[in-house]
């Protein structure tokens, strides 16, 4: 009899601890189900505000990551005037302008505006006509949402944030050979932006030996073109490069009159896209800003 109790009560043991090894294995089974679940609805969740999904891909799993990095106050130029050396470059005190600068893979683009006209540069000098302004820069690249991994890298993107007061002149570089001309310089306390106002190709001359008159070049006429070129934002160690475009208006028939002084030759190079290189288009216009060579 005492082994037949022994049996009775094994057997209501085992059969409790079934119990409690099926509600256990039930309640694994509620949760991982529940996890599962969520995997599943996660893609039409909320995005933090620095991502997006991205819709060209049609892939819910990878999201568009715009990370900010970094912010820093920069010289940013809204107008360049160039001189020939030897010679000279009357500005126009009624000259405006506008300013865009198109940034990293997307062409990131901000704008600003010049209304204080252009003073005279001499002998071969560049000034940088410049408004100081707060820039961002983000890094841009896709990612997947749940491992993390990096799918795609666009590089760095900056932008303009907000401008602040004051608008300096500032000598950038003095040059007879603007091969040389170097790219940035510090300011005060701030750095300009980094632009490239370098000769690269002969587009035209000035010749003025064996003559007493002084030669003359008006860049611009009324609403104009005034160049594009390379530009580079850096804050920190982060760089994103793009363009600098500029456009002027003036009431006045030109925005800069460049002056050739007799007895010298230079080579000139225009700083514009080459399609505005064609004399038919600066009839109306003007050429825009020049680099030079001093060759005798």
């Amino acid at each position: 009899m005492a082994r037949s109790k022994l049996t009775s009560k094994n057997t209501k043991s085992g059969d409790e601890n079934d119990i409690k090894i099926l509600l256990a294995t039930t309640l694994i089974s509620i949760l991982l189900a529940a996890f599962l679940l969520n995997m599943l609805i996660q893609p039409v969740a909320a995005i933090s505000s620095d991502e997006t999904v991205v819709p060209e891909e049609q892939k819910p799993d990878i999201v568009r990551v715009k990370e900010k990095v970094g912010e820093k106050i920069l010289w940013t130029p809204i107008l360049i005037v160039t001189s020939p050396p030897r010679g000279y470059a009357k500005g126009s005190i009624q000259t405006t302008a506008k300013a865009s600068f198109k940034l990293g893979a997307f062409k990131w683009e901000s704008s600003g505006t010049w209304e204080w006209g252009v003073e005279d540069v001499t002998n071969g000098t560049i000034t940088l006509l410049c408004r100081p302004a707060m820039w961002e820069m983000y890094h841009v690249y896709d990612k997947d949402r749940y491992t993390g991994a990096i799918w795609r890298d666009y590089g760095y993107h900056a932008k303009i944030k907000q401008f602040l007061t004051g608008h300096p002149y500032i000598d950038l570089d003095k040059q007879d050979d603007y091969r040389k001309v170097r790219h940035e310089r510090k300011y005060m306390d701030y750095w300009t932006l980094w632009v490239d106002v370098t000769y690269k190709n002969q587009d035209d001359w000035v010749d003025t030996r064996g003559t007493t008159s002084t030669g003359t070049l008006k860049v611009g006429k009324h609403d104009a073109f005034g160049g594009e070129i390379d530009i580079k934002v850096k804050v920190r160690n982060y760089v994103s490069t793009g363009i600098l475009r500029f456009d002027f208006t003036c009431s006045s028939d030109y925005y800069v009159l460049y002056k050739f002084p007799p007895g010298h030759y230079w080579d000139i190079d225009y700083l514009g896209p080459t399609k505005k290189k064609v004399w038919w288009w600066w009839k109306k216009t003007g050429p825009p800003i020049v680099a030079f060579v001093l060759r005798e």
